[in-house]
């Protein structure tokens, strides 16, 4: 278990690849729990229990599904275990890094305090975006450039179906 921690924790460093990562069908269905437990929880922050469900099934279920269609497109299907097992490994260890930023935001109303955890929030968010392009990089054997708009283009499109499906509460 360290072993494959060490693997994800040095691909969220862009030290390793998926390649380094075993084809396991049954790791993919671990890290997918990892994944999903990790962001119920930080969305249970700010959020019920119903929403905060759907939403972390939404959050993986889109992820997953852009990856393979993705995958399959390039003709790179082969690699969907390895590629998804890193995504959703390092996913959850970004989570676990931002719990204790979005606890901060929703426990203070310093403005310093909130300025540095959005700071926290804003690195956390580009190191994310820099682990996924670097993964899909490896994964579609392509430039890190292209893999930075794919992830980007995820994100733009998680943002607007999170914000059809789930609406911000008004006022």
């Amino acid at each position: 278990m360290y072993l494959l921690l060490e693997k994800f924790w040095g691909i969220c460093l862009l030290k390793l690849s998926p390649q380094d990562l075993p084809a396991s069908w049954f790791l993919l269905q671990l890290t997918i729990s990892f994944n999903f437990i990790t962001s119920l929880v930080l969305l249970l922050i700010d959020s019920n229990l119903l929403s905060s469900i759907a939403q972390a099934l939404l959050d993986i279920t889109l992820f997953l599904g852009l990856l393979f269609l993705l995958l399959q497109h390039n003709q790179k299907s082969m690699r969907f275990a390895q590629t998804a097992t890193a995504i959703t490994a390092c996913g959850g260890l970004i989570n676990i890094f931002a719990m204790p930023i979005f606890i901060l935001l929703q426990a203070t109303a310093s403005d310093q305090i909130n300025a540095l955890a959005l700071l926290g929030f804003l690195i956390l968010f580009i190191w994310s975006l820099i682990i996924i392009a670097h993964i899909l990089r490896h994964a579609l054997d392509c430039q890190f450039f292209e893999g930075m708009i794919l992830s980007v283009a995820y994100v733009l499109i998680h943002l607007l179906l999170s914000s059809l499906l789930f609406p911000a509460p008004t006022s």
